[in-house]
C-alpha cells in the first residue's frame, strides 16, 4: 500500500505569513473529558473517571459550564456520539495564538487499540439546517475526529461556520455525506411563472416560504399532498423554459444561493409528474454566512463519499474556506469554492464515475480566488464539464487589486477516466479599467487523454492579466490540438519550454501512468529540457525549487539552483526509484 506523510498538529502555511502552534496558553483553560458511553454530566469532567457524557455545545447536555478561552475537550477513542448529540454548536472560542481543542489522547480509548472517535449523525436529518457542528466562534481545532453519516434533502455539512475565523481540522476522517431523494407526484406553474412540486412521500423540504414578493422563476417545494410546510426557491436560473412554456424542466433550476433542485431522471418541460427531486449541491464543510473570514483550514485528513460512489458523487467539500493542505479527497462532486491555498493534496474519482454536478454551481474541481496557489497535488479520474483548477484572482469581481495565481508542480492524470474532460487549468479573470493580475502556470505534468487545452482564458475582456507564464510543463495527449488557448487577456504571455507527446510516444520513452508519467531515464525529452526558474523560487513559489510531493505521497527532491531543469513535476534521477502507481488509500 502506498504510504502518506502524515503529520502533527503544529503546522505552516507557505507564503501567507500565518502560523498555526496549535495548544494552550492560557493557564486558566482546563481539560474536559467525554465519554458517551459510560460518561455523566452531572460530574465536573475533568479527569478521565469524571468524564461527561456530553460536550457543553452538543444537543442534550444537562450539566453545568463555564468558558475559557483554551479550554480543551478530549473524546474517547473509540466511542461513537450518536444523532441525538446533534447538532452541536460552540458559542465561544479560543483567543488570538489560543485554539479552544476539540480531539483526542490516545492513551485514553475503549477497545483493544486506539481508533478515532466518532461524530455519527446516523443519515437522519439534522434539524434546524442540516449542520452537524454550527461554529458561532473562532479558534477551534477539531483533531482526529471521525465525522459520518450526514444527510439532507436540502444540503448537509459535518462543519458550517458562520463568519468567523481561525478554524482547523486535522487529522480528521469525514465520510458519508449523503442526499435523498424523493419521488414527484405532481408538478404545476402558475401563470406568473411560480413551480409548484409535491412529492410523494414526506421530506425534510420545510420551512415557511412564500411566493408573495418572489420575481418569476420561483419554486415551492411541497413535502406531501396538502402539506403547507413549504421551501420556496426564487432564482435566475428556472430557465431552460419561459414562463410562457407552461412547465418547467426541474433538473436545470437553481435558487438564489445557488442550491439547485435537480431529478435524478429529468423530468421534462410540459409533465405534471414523474422524476425525483433533491437538492444536488451540498457542502461537507461550509461557510454559512457572510463576511471574509480567514485561517479556515482544512489539514492532513480524509473525506470521502465511497460509500455512495455507485449511485452519486455527492458535495463539494468546502465553501469559502482558505486552505486545503496534506489531505487525501475522493469520491466526491467538488473540492472547494473560493478556496486561497490547495497544496500537496491527493484528489481522484471527482464526479467519477457517476456524474453528479449541479449545472446551477461552479462544475470545477477547485475554484481558487484572489491571491492563490496550488502545487504539489495528484489529481486524477475527474468527471466535471468544466475545468479542474479554476482561478479568479479577481475575486470580487469588480475592483483592480492586483493578485497572481500560482498553478505548479502537479501531476493531472486521466488515467482510467473519461476520455475527453475540459481543462486543467481555466483563468477567469473579470474585466477592469486595466490588465491587472498575473498566473503563473509552471511544470506540472498533465495526462490530458482527449482534451484539446492545457488552459484557457475565459474572456471578460482585453483587460485581463498583465502577464501570463507558461512554462516547463509537461503535456501528455492523444488531441492534435494546441495545447493552450489564450487571448489579448492574457496579456504579456511566456509561453516556453513545453513538451507535449502523444500518449503513443511518451509510453515509448517510459512514462507510463504505472510511474505515474516520471520519466525513467536520463535520454527521457523532459530531463534537461526546462528553464531554470530558481530567480521566481520566492513567497507563494517557494516550493517551485522542489519537485512535486505527488500529493504529499513521495519525497521533494530539490532541484538545481544552477543549470537546466527537467521539464514537468519530476526531476530524473538515477539513484531514486519513480513514483508507484495508483492505488487508493483506506481508512
Amino acid at each position: 500500500m502506498r504510504g502518506r506523510f502524515f503529520r502533527m498538529s503544529a503546522l505552516s502555511i507557505l507564503g501567507f505569513g500565518l502560523s498555526f502552534v496549535v495548544g494552550t496558553n492560557n493557564a486558566l483553560a482546563a481539560t474536559y473529558y467525554i465519554d458517551f458511553s459510560a460518561g455523566a454530566d452531572s460530574q465536573n469532567g475533568t479527569s478521565k473517571s469524571t468524564s461527561w457524557k456530553h460536550n457543553p455545545y452538543m444537543s442534550g447536555w444537562t450539566g453545568s459550564y463555564s468558558h475559557t478561552a483554551g479550554d480543551r475537550f478530549i473524546f474517547k477513542g473509540g466511542v461513537t456520539w450518536d444523532s441525538t448529540n446533534w447538532r452541536m454548536q460552540p458559542t465561544s472560542g479560543g483567543t488570538t495564538g489560543t485554539y479552544d481543542y476539540y480531539g483526542v489522547d490516545k492513551t485514553w480509548y475503549t477497545g483493544s487499540s486506539w481508533t478515532r472517535p466518532v461524530f455519527d449523525g446516523a443519515s437522519a436529518p439534522i434539524l434546524p439546517n442540516g449542520h452537524m457542528i454550527q461554529l458561532e466562534a473562532g479558534w477551534i481545532e477539531f483533531d482526529n475526529i471521525e465525522m459520518r453519516n450526514i444527510t439532507s434533502a436540502t444540503g448537509a455539512q459535518f462543519i458550517a461556520v458562520d463568519a468567523v475565523s481561525n478554524i482547523l481540522v486535522t487529522n480528521c476522517w469525514l465520510h458519508g455525506a449523503n442526499q435523498k431523494t424523493f419521488s414527484i407526484s405532481s408538478i404545476s406553474r402558475s401563470s406568473s411563472g411560480v413551480i409548484s412540486v409535491v412529492t410523494s412521500s414526506p421530506t425534510n423540504f420545510t420551512g415557511t416560504g412564500t411566493v408573495s414578493g418572489c420575481p418569476l422563476n420561483c419554486a415551492v417545494i411541497y413535502g406531501v399532498t396538502g402539506d403547507t410546510s413549504v421551501n420556496t426557491y426564487c432564482g435566475n436560473q428556472c430557465a431552460r423554459s419561459s414562463p410562457s412554456a407552461n412547465l418547467f424542466p426541474i433538473s436545470a433550476f437553481t435558487d438564489n444561493q445557488h442550491f439547485s433542485i435537480a431529478t435524478t431522471n429529468s423530468t421534462a418541460s410540459g409533465s405534471t409528474s414523474g422524476g425525483t427531486i433533491m437538492n444536488s449541491d451540498g457542502y461537507i464543510l461550509f461557510l454559512s454566512s457572510g463576511g471574509a473570514p480567514a485561517n479556515l483550514v482544512l489539514d492532513n485528513s480524509i473525506v470521502s463519499n465511497a460509500e455512495y460512489s455507485t449511485t452519486q458523487n455527492y458535495g463539494e467539500v468546502l465553501y469559502g474556506w482558505t486552505t486545503v493542505q496534506y489531505s487525501l479527497i475522493h469520491d466526491i462532486g467538488s473540492v472547494s469554492s473560493g478556496i486561497r491555498s490547495f497544496h500537496d493534496s491527493e484528489v481522484y474519482d471527482v464526479s467519477w464515475p457517476i456524474a453528479t454536478f449541479d449545472a446551477g454551481q461552479h462544475t470545477d474541481g477547485a475554484y481558487l480566488a484572489f491571491q492563490e496557489a496550488a502545487y504539489n497535488n495528484w489529481v486524477y479520474n475527474y468527471n466535471a464539464n468544466e475545468t479542474f483548477f479554476y482561478v479568479n484572482p479577481e475575486g470580487d469581481n469588480s475592483t483592480c487589486t492586483p493578485n497572481a495565481a500560482y498553478i505548479y508542480n502537479n501531476v493531472f492524470m486521466q488515467g482510467t477516466g473519461p476520455g475527453t474532460i475540459s481543462p486543467f487549468v481555466d483563468i477567469n479573470d473579470y474585466p477592469g479599467v486595466a490588465a491587472c493580475d498575473t498566473v503563473y502556470i509552471l511544470n506540472n505534468t498533465f495526462e490530458m487523454a482527449g482534451t484539446p487545452n492545457t488552459f484557457r482564458l475565459v474572456g471578460r475582456s482585453t483587460n485581463g492579466l498583465t502577464t501570463t507564464y507558461f512554462e516547463n510543463n509537461h503535456i501528455i495527449t492523444n488531441t492534435a490540438a494546441v495545447a493552450y488557448s489564450c487571448g489579448p487577456g492574457c496579456g504579456t504571455f511566456t509561453n516556453m519550454d513545453q513538451i507535449w507527446q502523444t500518449v503513443t510516444t511518451a509510453n515509448g520513452q517510459g512514462y507510463t501512468g504505472g510511474n505515474n508519467w516520471s520519466p525513467t531515464f536520463a535520454s527521457n525529452s523532459t530531463v534537461g529540457a526546462g528553464t531554470n526558474l530558481t530567480s521566481m523560487c520566492s513567497g507563494l513559489l517557494a516550493a517551485l525549487c522542489s519537485t512535486t510531493t505527488l500529493g504529499n505521497t513521495i519525497s521533494a527532491a530539490a532541484r538545481p539552483s544552477s543549470g537546466a531543469w527537467d521539464v514537468g513535476a519530476y526531476m530524473f534521477s538515477s539513484t531514486t526509484s519513480p513514483p508507484t502507481g495508483i492505488s487508493v488509500v483506506t481508512q
